[in-house]
C-alpha cells in the first residue's frame, strides 16, 4: 500500500461512504492478519454489501492496475460485487472497475484504453466530490 493511498484514497473513500444517518456502511479492512482481503467492505441504504480494492496509480501516461494473487482470490471469491477504484492524480483521473473485468495481471492502460476495453467501468475526475456521487450511485 502506498503513501498516497494511505493518507488521500482512504479517507476520501471512508468519507464518501460512510454515513449511518443515510443508510451507507463502509468498514476499513485491516489485512495485517489475513494478506490481500478487499481494502473496504461497503453497505448501501438497500442492502447492497460490495467489496473495494484501492490502488494508486503513479504512472504519467495512464492507469496501472496491479495486486497479488492473493488479492485476485479475494476479489473472485465476491463475483459481481468486487471492484477495484484505481486512482491517478497524474493523469486526473480515479476508475472503479468490477474486479470481473480485470485479468490476473499487472497492466497498464491508457486512459482510453480504460474507459473504451474496460466492461462497466465507471470514470471520474480527481475529485473528492465527484467520487462520493460516482460511488454512492454505483454502489446504491
Amino acid at each position: 500500500m502506498s503513501a498516497r493511498e494511505r493518507k488521500t484514497l482512504q479517507p476520501w473513500t471512508k468519507w464518501a461512504l460512510h454515513d449511518p444517518g443515510q443508510g451507507w456502511r463502509a468498514w476499513k479492512v485491516e489485512d495485517k492478519y489475513i494478506p490481500g482481503v478487499p481494502d473496504f467492505i461497503v453497505k448501501s441504504p438497500l442492502g447492497h454489501v460490495a467489496v473495494i480494492e484501492m490502488k494508486w496509480s503513479s504512472i504519467k501516461t495512464g492507469v496501472r492496475f496491479e495486486a497479488s494473487r492473493e488479492q485476485w482470490a479475494h476479489l473472485r471469491e465476491w463475483g459481481d460485487r468486487a471492484f477495484m477504484l484505481v486512482a491517478s492524480e497524474a493523469v486526473d483521473l480515479i476508475v472503479l472497475t468490477p474486479a470481473s473485468s480485470l485479468e490476473y495481471t499487472d497492466r497498464s492502460m491508457s486512459v482510453k484504453e480504460v474507459k473504451t476495453l474496460l466492461p462497466y467501468t465507471i470514470t471520474m475526475r480527481f475529485d473528492k466530490q465527484e467520487m462520493r456521487a460516482v460511488l454512492r450511485h454505483h454502489l446504491l
